[in-house]
């Protein structure tokens, strides 16, 4: 059973995590029954993506935004961290976002790699 069980709750964890609120979606929302039904519906008309519904029902919302970027997804992983696809939430820009684990960050030797 996910984190997030009610459409109400995921509704709030979408407002929570600052997803952007476009035209329409409150009326996809508002029509699913649970909030697996309304993450499947919001990820099929283009709203959220796959990724982004799935941490949501998760209860893992506050996982999207990485300062001023939304995480539209992963794309890959590592030793040393991971890689997302993300959009600059002023800009627009669509980037890869590496980010270095945090238990990593205190070596200035494998932050210098990581920069590499």
């Amino acid at each position: 059973m996910p984190a997030v069980a009610s459409v109400a709750e995921f509704v709030a964890a979408m407002r929570r995590c600052g997803l952007p609120e476009r035209p329409g979606w409150e009326g996809v929302a508002g029509s699913a029954s649970d909030a697996e039904g309304c993450a499947g519906e919001l990820v099929r008309v283009g709203f959220l993506t796959a990724y982004q519904a799935r941490q949501l029902l998760g209860g893992r919302g506050s996982d999207l935004v990485l300062g001023p970027f939304l995480i539209l997804d992963v794309l890959g992983a590592g030793g040393m961290g991971q890689v997302f696809k993300a959009k600059h939430r002023l800009m627009g820009r669509v980037v890869a976002l590496k980010v270095m684990l945090p238990a990593l960050g205190e070596d200035a030797g494998v932050v210098a790699r990581f920069r590499q």
